[in-house]
């Protein structure tokens, strides 16, 4: 009997079926779910990854979100808008799309600073709330999140935490059900077409790249393009490799908080932080083109 690829995906709200397997939990589970062999998903999967890598792809870009209670909303509807204009092939967020301020260990909780930090689920309810308001403006759900560090604080406080294990993760795990959206954990890589995204590439020593050169250490040790975010600060660079036309790029993706919002971390006026999406063209394994726009140019065109 012929599978039904294409009626398949329009049941589940996605595009080929990378996502399709991303999105139910693997090739096993998606042979469950749909009742089909897993022989028959592994060699499907195969052929569109190898017609993927020769075709362009688009995809939209956005990262470090930092989605709080009480912090304005209206530049997730002017992102959600110009992917309904530009219908990209995969929408991609580089992690700390919620900032999870109530984990923050940081800030003691017993302090006067600690004591007015939002409780857990007024966190969730945020991160709830942010994701409806993109996926009504994009009129789609297929957002992919490669979690980051602030996301990260829901696990590390599970472990610290044991007589709660599995709580916290449900919660989170049900308002991405919710919405259809997708994610890969903290630290590691989302692959589409050859590229690489993450919230920020590990060092030897576990620790977060970061800096202003990041892109330049990035682009030097990674044997793949590489997307990702964490500082908040938008550079890209590209490093010649030996061997005929072989180049390795890394991109700095900046952030997509509220224009002028400053963290509460960060020194006012010193943060060199870049404000926007990017629209990255990829084939053949490589990034072949990028688009920076910045909220403000968003703002004029849909506020």
């Amino acid at each position: 009997m012929k599978i039904d690829w294409t009626t398949i995906y329009r049941k589940h709200g996605v595009r080929n079926l990378s996502q399709l397997v991303n999105k139910t939990g693997g090739i096993r589970s998606t042979g469950r779910l749909l009742n089909i062999p897993a022989t028959s998903i592994a060699t499907k999967l195969a052929y569109e990854e190898k017609e993927l890598a020769t075709k362009p792809q688009r995809i939209l870009y956005f990262t470090d979100t930092h989605v709080q209670p009480k912090l304005e909303t209206d530049h997730l509807v002017w992102i959600g808008k110009h992917i309904k204009d530009t219908n990209p092939d995969y929408i991609i967020n580089g992690g700390d799309f919620a900032d999870a301020e109530s984990l923050c260990s940081h800030v003691r909780n017993e302090t006067l600073e600690g004591k007015s930090k939002p409780v857990l689920l007024v966190d969730m309810g945020a991160m709830d709330e942010a994701m409806g308001i993109l996926n009504e403006a994009a009129g789609r759900s297929d957002f992919h999140v490669t979690l980051g560090n602030h996301e990260a604080r829901i696990w590390a406080f599970e472990n610290n935490n044991p007589e709660i294990s599995g709580l916290l993760i449900e919660k989170f795990d049900s308002i991405y059900e919710k919405h259809g959206w997708t994610y890969s954990k903290y630290g590691v890589y989302h692959t589409v077409g050859g590229v690489d995204f993450t919230h920020a590439p590990m060092a030897m020593s576990g620790k977060p790249v970061g800096g202003k050169l990041s892109v330049n250490n990035v682009a030097s040790n990674s044997i793949a393009d590489c997307v990702y975010g964490h500082t908040h600060m938008k550079a890209e660079f590209s490093v010649k490799k030996f061997g005929p036309d072989r180049q390795v790029t890394a991109i700095n993706g900046g952030c997509s908080m509220p224009i002028g919002y400053i963290p509460k971390y960060a020194q006012a006026g010193s943060t060199g932080y870049w404000h926007g999406i990017i629209e990255i063209e990829v084939q053949n394994g490589a990034i072949k083109d990028t688009t920076y726009v910045s909220l403000e140019k968003l703002k004029r065109k849909y506020a």
